[in-house]
């Protein structure tokens, strides 16, 4: 929530989409296998709809987004479309009040939970 905090506080549009880029790696991503996969992967699981399609969707646009994170990161790309701030300030924004929901539900109360969901999903 502190990445999504900065990221709203924050003037520059590059600056902004890279405080939302890593609020999204800390929240899920285990630093186990590749980041932009996980990531992916994660976020579908997360807040998809149940269907097929709708993981495939944020699974494409996770990576299609973390690939403006890369740029940015590596000097490469400089402009963040305000579009682009947007959609991974909401991709962001929906994790946390799905995780929220969660906890609320008793689903999750500790990190480890959270990691078996995502390697639960996996499988199903």
């Amino acid at each position: 929530m502190n990445w999504q905090s900065s990221s709203l506080r924050s003037q520059n549009n590059r600056e902004s989409f890279l405080f939302c880029a890593i609020g999204l790696e800390a929240l899920l991503t285990t630093g186990r296998e590749s980041i932009t996969k996980s990531l992916a992967e994660n976020t579908a699981f997360l807040i998809a709809d149940k269907d097929i399609e709708s993981r495939k969707f944020i699974y494409s646009q996770i990576v299609r987004l973390y690939s403006h994170r890369s740029g940015i990161a590596h000097g490469g790309n400089i402009n963040i479309e305000i579009k682009d701030l947007n959609q991974i300030r909401y991709y962001l924004s929906v994790c946390i009040i799905t995780i929220i929901i969660k906890i609320q539900k008793d689903e999750l109360n500790t990190v480890k939970d959270l990691i078996d969901f995502f390697e639960d999903q996996k499988f199903s």
